[in-house]
């Protein structure tokens, strides 16, 4: 165990993200927004000393955007097939208050994707896309401050052994 040799954990968990109606920035659009976003990512950690986790992400994402063009004002929409999406952030341990299993962590992270178009709608008409010249790439930062407690649920069952190292 790197764990108990090292103070070293790998760590490792699936993430589901679906977004709803979300305003975005870019240079040369008014009004953009993400109606619809969904991220499943696979999240792999290495934590040391139990202080900071450093991660990757590494998955698919699938989006529906819509905006104003400026030169022409038209309303302009468009879905992506779902693609490869990655992303890198950290976790670190901010305070652990005594006598307790209350922990304050900050959390970190970029994720992008590169996406094709799939369809395309200007003034609510579908209308043909070029996919060889049409991409839609987006990139997100995250910042969060999260309470982690833990839970020994050995404690609470007769079935010690069955739940004894996990919480």
């Amino acid at each position: 165990s790197l764990r108990e040799t090292r103070e070293i954990s790998v760590e490792s968990s699936f993430d589901m993200n679906v977004t709803l109606d979300r305003d975005l920035t870019a240079g040369d659009v008014t009004n953009l927004r993400l109606e619809t976003g969904e991220w499943g990512m696979f999240r792999l950690g290495y934590r040391i000393r139990d202080r900071v986790e450093p991660y990757i992400r590494l998955g698919w994402a699938h989006l529906k955007a819509g905006w104003t063009d400026i030169e022409s004002g038209k309303n302009a929409e468009i879905t992506t097939r779902s693609g490869f999406a990655w992303g890198l952030g950290m976790k670190a341990l901010i305070y652990e208050f005594a006598n307790s299993n209350i922990r304050i962590v900050g959390d970190g992270s970029y994720r992008t994707a590169d996406l094709d178009v799939e369809k395309g709608y200007f003034n609510g008409a579908k209308n043909a896309i070029s996919k060889i010249n049409s991409r839609f790439v987006i990139r997100e930062w995250q910042a969060a401050l999260l309470a982690v407690a833990d839970i020994d649920f050995s404690a609470m069952s007769d079935c010690e052994e069955a739940l004894g190292p996990y919480r």
